[in-house]
């Protein structure tokens, strides 16, 4: 087998699960973003701030240290309002299909990379259906409208970035993207400015390469992944039992209707936004002694789905 078969030339990004896995992707349309503070990578956009600290004790930056640091506090977002969907490069890893093969035949889902993905609204409601106490207080204007709406919907979904594992590389990019930020800082300060949007823009692009930034020990997973935020939490979470207690997550998909206010499409019946098909191109059999019965199911099971395209391919790769 061409290992272009495999990997799809690089088009595609690769998201390894077991059967129930994806029985439950071709069935619902969606996949799973879980909360960056239940992945088993305890520092998960944690290693990014600790790369930064380091690049921060450089003498070149002694001077603006502390306006820099004051201009980047609000940008902190808690981990657990950020969810990760990961994928590999690769669409037959070795370890991938370990980590998810164990006693049962495990799949990488080929997803086309270059179709941006939608978080899907769980509720059709502009409104906190039980707001806890002191939900609707704040800071009011004149008219006696809040400042900060806390139902305000929004959502922000990245594209697939590649992690970088290699500590050199780090301190590479950081100090990079923190020098682009120095410069506007320098020039809007000139200005005299009260805001300034290429600062606001270097600074929303040093947070994007924190955010890639991995310990060196996961290497082996060739890591691409997108990253989302959603705002307010109750319209799109949902909770799921794992080893960590409830985790937070969040649907990742085709919303139909797209993401934004009445033109999304909820059931007449009432429950989560409806999804178009996912953009999946491809999908891997992992190692196993039974390939041929593995095939037959999956390619009958795409059919009463209506997945008629999607092409199947089956691991090389001798391990059982």
């Amino acid at each position: 087998m061409e290992n272009g078969e495999m990997t799809g030339n690089g088009s595609l990004v690769w998201h390894y699960t077991d059967g129930l896995g994806l029985n439950g992707i071709l069935k619902n349309n969606t996949l799973w973003a879980s909360s960056a503070a239940y992945l088993n990578d305890f520092k998960e956009l944690v290693s990014g701030s600790d790369r930064l600290k380091e690049v921060w004790e450089l003498d070149e930056y002694a001077d603006v240290r502390e306006e820099l640091e004051k201009s980047l506090e609000g940008f902190k977002t808690p981990r657990e309002e950020h969810f990760i969907l990961s994928a590999c490069e690769s669409g037959d890893s070795l370890t991938m299909w370990r980590y998810y093969g164990k006693d049962e035949v495990s799949f990488a889902v080929g997803l086309d990379r270059d179709v941006p993905l939608g978080v899907r609204a769980q509720s059709k409601g502009d409104s906190h259906p039980f707001p806890p106490p002191g939900y609707e207080e704040g800071p009011r204007d004149p008219n006696g409208q809040l400042e900060f709406d806390p139902d305000q919907d929004g959502q922000s979904v990245e594209g697939w970035d590649p992690m970088v594992y290699e500590r050199d590389e780090q301190e590479k990019i950081v100090a990079q993207a923190l020098s682009k930020l120095r410069d506007a800082f320098e020039v809007a300060k000139q200005d005299r400015s009260v805001f300034s949007f290429p600062f606001l823009m270097e600074q929303l692009s040093l947070h994007g390469q924190l955010n890639r930034i991995k310990d060196n020990a996961f290497r082996d997973e060739q890591e691409l992944r997108t990253l989302a935020e959603v705002s307010p939490a109750w319209k799109y979470v949902l909770h799921r039992p794992g080893r960590y207690g409830l985790i937070p997550y969040v649907e990742l998909g085709l919303p139909k209707g797209g993401t934004k206010g009445r033109k999304r499409k909820f059931p007449d019946r009432g429950g989560p936004q409806e999804m178009e098909r996912l953009p999946i191109r491809q999908i891997n059999i992992g190692p196993t002694p039974y390939l041929e019965e593995a095939k037959f199911g999956l390619l009958q099971f795409l059919s009463f789905l209506g997945y008629h395209d999607v092409k199947v391919e089956v691991s090389s790769i001798p391990y059982r």
